[in-house]
């Protein structure tokens, strides 16, 4: 009866009796791990007044927090003021009050007073459960606002602020009946509590191996419920509260997350989360990285591990100097280039191969392309001919064209100047004191013979450099139309070392008057190859044949004996010339 409201005897009710079940259910996201059901039997009567009744969940026979609530109510609303009495009037549902409160203090309204207008007399115990739900898709007061109907029923409370509280302890239902002479009877009530911590486990593998610099491996990870599912009354529903997380992003190095990081709705026994772990090495070595799995159902570490491989090129210039080569000759200038790497680790083939090309190269230092594809530890040498033009030091730089491999370790196109040296030497022919070239004999009577030495010397300014700086006289010739008339004696062919001369004679034996010339030629291996003709030096010759000698001073007895002669001679003359007169 409502309070400050005088009922006639005729409105005094008859048994009106109502038999409502009602069921709370707090989803929580997480997985069943345990079922707990209490009940109490207890028959409990209220009329304008409250009563108290609960039940006790021991710690360790339960979980750290609440997954999940069922708890139902049948009671009777009715005009009687003893347990079951029911005298024929209506029921005024409006002064119910029924509420559940946890260990931890939480009051959840499931039926609050004033939820529910004048009712009717709808017999005793027995009618169909009506469910509490806590989904917003449910009207508050059912179908009807007057009286509780069988179906769904959304309570009056937040039945959410159950979750992740201790379920251990002792849980209270409040009974409330706000008027008197219209009592509220109640002949059972249960509550049932899932609780417990979700499992989140993981299934991935940690290394990635091997994996070319600049390509990528991915690993799967997986993450599942591992859980226990528990089945909800006998009909076989079966209540899997689901798993929520994230993948986060690896700590460190060349690793990282492939795609959206977030999971949920993970059942237990049901899908699996996966996401993938990309490797992606920048540069040759091992490394290693953790990254964080974190849900509710704890968390877990997944250490990373990869191995980035690659080719790698090593430059050997310890023989791209030439050294001293003789000029007209050629040396030889050589570069080495090694795949230092482990790229064919990856499996991958030719293209893990360090790859490219010693580009051909023109000048001093010459040489063709060169195509070069090195497995792991491959060597090649690429030889530059190096042809002096003249004396002293020179340098040039040549290009290796790296298309991967790159000498960092990094796997990358690179190219390479390589400077290329030699040093042009030689002998040097030299003739002594005459800077002309020319040898002149003068006048010489016909017949006679005049004669001049010629020295010549290797004066060579790179020093005693044994076959490189020796000078060869090969061969000696006196060419021209008076070449009779010339002659060079006792030559034969020469070596000359840095220094070393010799001297020749050259005859000049006229047999016509007048000027005679000719030339002497000197072929030698300077600028050329040790002991093949090279060079060729000529000196011209020339001198004039004449019919008389020059006139000579006698001997003194020679002297008075021609004296006498020209006396006598002159005496004859005079006498011969008188007679001639007379």
């Amino acid at each position: 009866m409502i309070v400050g409201q005088i009922c006639p005897p005729w409105t005094r009710h008859l048994l009106a009796s109502l038999s409502v079940v009602l069921w709370l259910t707090v989803l929580a996201a997480h997985a069943v791990v345990q079922q707990d059901i209490r009940t109490n039997g207890t028959n409990l009567f209220v009329d304008g007044g409250s009563a108290t009744t609960g039940v006790n969940f021991p710690a360790g026979t339960v979980g750290s927090q609440v997954l999940e609530i069922q708890a139902s109510v049948r009671f009777m609303k009715a005009d009687g003021e003893a347990y079951g009495v029911n005298n024929g009037g209506t029921p005024y549902y409006d002064q119910i009050n029924l509420q559940v409160v946890s260990p931890l203090g939480t009051v959840q309204n499931l039926i609050a007073p004033g939820d529910f207008q004048d009712g009717s007399n709808t017999g005793g115990f027995g009618l169909s459960e009506i469910h509490f739900r806590a989904g917003s898709g449910f009207s508050l007061t059912n179908v009807d606002p007057n009286t509780p109907q069988a179906g769904s029923f959304r309570p009056t409370g937040n039945l959410r602020n159950f979750e992740n509280e201790t379920p251990a302890g002792s849980w209270t239902l409040n009974l409330g009946d706000s008027v008197a002479e219209d009592g509220l009877s109640v002949d059972r009530w249960r509550l049932r509590i899932w609780s417990g911590d979700p499992q989140a486990t993981v299934s991935s593998s940690s290394s990635f191996g091997n994996v070319l610099v600049g390509s990528s491996a991915d690993l799967t990870t997986s993450v599942s419920n591992t859980g226990d599912t528990r089945a909800i009354f006998n009909d076989g529903t079966v209540v899997s509260t689901t798993l929520s997380g994230t993948f986060e992003d690896p700590l460190g190095g060349d690793f990282s997350l492939v795609g959206g990081n977030a999971f949920s709705g993970l059942t237990v026994g049901g899908t699996s989360a996966d996401r993938d772990y990309r490797f992606r090495p920048t540069s040759r070595g091992s490394q290693s990285t953790t990254a964080q799995i974190v849900s509710d159902g704890g968390n877990q570490s997944l250490t990373l591990n990869g191995q980035g491989v690659a080719p790698q090129a090593l430059v050997d210039t310890t023989a791209a100097n030439a050294g001293p080569v003789r000029l007209g000759d050629t040396g030889t200038a050589t570069v080495g280039l090694t795949n230092v790497g482990d790229g064919n680790l990856s499996g991958l083939g030719s293209v893990s191969n360090l790859n490219g090309s010693f580009t051909a190269a023109s000048g001093l230092f010459t040489s063709s392309n060169q195509v070069l594809s090195l497995p792991d530890g491959g060597l090649i040498l690429q030889a530059y001919d190096y042809a002096p033009t003249s004396r002293g030091f020179d340098t040039q730089d040549i290009i290796i064209n790296l298309t991967n491999g790159s000498t960092d370790g990094t796997n990358a196109a690179q190219q390479l100047l390589v400077a290329l040296s030699g040093q042009g030497v030689g002998p040097e022919f030299t003739s002594a004191g005459d800077v002309s070239g020319v040898l002149d004999f003068g006048s010489v009577t016909l017949s006679r013979t005049a004669s001049l030495t010629l020295d010549l010397s290797n004066q060579t300014p790179d020093g005693d450099l044994g076959a490189l700086t020796t000078l060869s006289l090969l061969n000696a010739q006196i060419i021209g139309s008076d070449a009779g008339a010339f002659s060079l004696l006792g030559f034969s062919p020469t070596l000359l070392t840095d220094g070393q001369s010799i001297s020749l004679n050259v005859e000049f034996t006229p047999t016509l008057e007048g000027i005679r010339s000719a030339t002497l030629s000197f072929v030698t291996d300077q600028n050329a190859p040790f002991g093949l003709g090279g060079q060729t030096f000529s000196f011209s010759l020339t001198g004039t044949g004449i019919l008389t000698e020059l006139p000579f001073v006698p001997e003194p007895s020679s002297l008075a004996l021609g004296l006498s002669v020209l006396f006598f001679w002159l005496a004859g003359e005079m006498f011969w010339r008188r007679r001639r007169r007379c």
